[in-house]
C-alpha cells in the first residue's frame, strides 16, 4: 500500500487502509481517527458496561410509546371493560399475516407494533382488549369468553 491510502489508528496505532476510516467530514483528512475495527470493540464494550442503563431508558421510551397508544385507542379493554393486562387488537382480524408482512414474524409485536402504530397516524381498525379477550379471539372476529 501507499502512504496516500493508508492511515495509522490512533487507538490501536496500526497502520490501515484509509477505507477503514468511518466517513467523518469535521476531520482534516475527512475520516474517522480510529479505524473500524476500534470503534466497533468500544462499542460493545461501551454498551457491555452501560447496559442496564441502555436497558432502563428503553423501557421508559417503550412506556412513553404505549402511553400514546392507549391515549389515543382507550384504556379499557373494549370487549369486557377490564383495565387489566391490555394490548391493541386487529378489529376485523388478521394481526398475525399483518405482522408477519410488518416485522418478518408473526409473533412480534408489542413495542415495534405500537411504534408502527404511532408513526402512521393511529389508523383505524384497532382496539384495546384485555390478553383474555384477545386470545379467545384469536384469528376470529369476537370474543368467545362468557362475561
Amino acid at each position: 500500500m501507499s502512504d496516500l491510502a493508508t492511515k495509522r489508528c490512533w487507538k490501536c496505532l496500526q497502520p490501515r487502509a484509509v477505507t477503514e476510516f468511518h466517513l467523518q467530514p469535521s476531520a482534516v483528512d475527512g475520516r474517522s481517527p480510529w479505524c473500524r475495527y476500534c470503534v466497533s470493540r468500544y462499542d460493545e464494550q461501551y454498551h457491555q458496561r452501560n447496559r442496564d442503563k441502555h436497558l432502563a431508558r428503553m423501557r421508559i421510551y417503550n412506556a412513553h410509546i404505549r402511553a400514546l397508544v392507549f391515549n389515543h385507542y382507550g384504556h379499557v379493554c373494549a370487549c369486557c371493560g377490564t383495565d387489566k393486562k391490555l394490548q391493541i387488537d386487529h378489529i376485523n382480524g388478521g394481526g398475525a399475516q399483518h405482522r408477519l408482512e410488518l416485522f418478518g414474524d408473526p409473533r412480534s409485536g408489542g413495542d415495534k407494533f405500537y411504534c408502527w402504530l404511532l408513526n402512521n397516524g393511529f389508523p383505524d381498525g384497532y382496539q384495546p382488549l384485555c390478553r383474555p379477550c384477545n386470545t379467545s379471539k384469536g384469528e376470529g372476529t369476537g370474543c368467545r369468553l362468557s362475561h
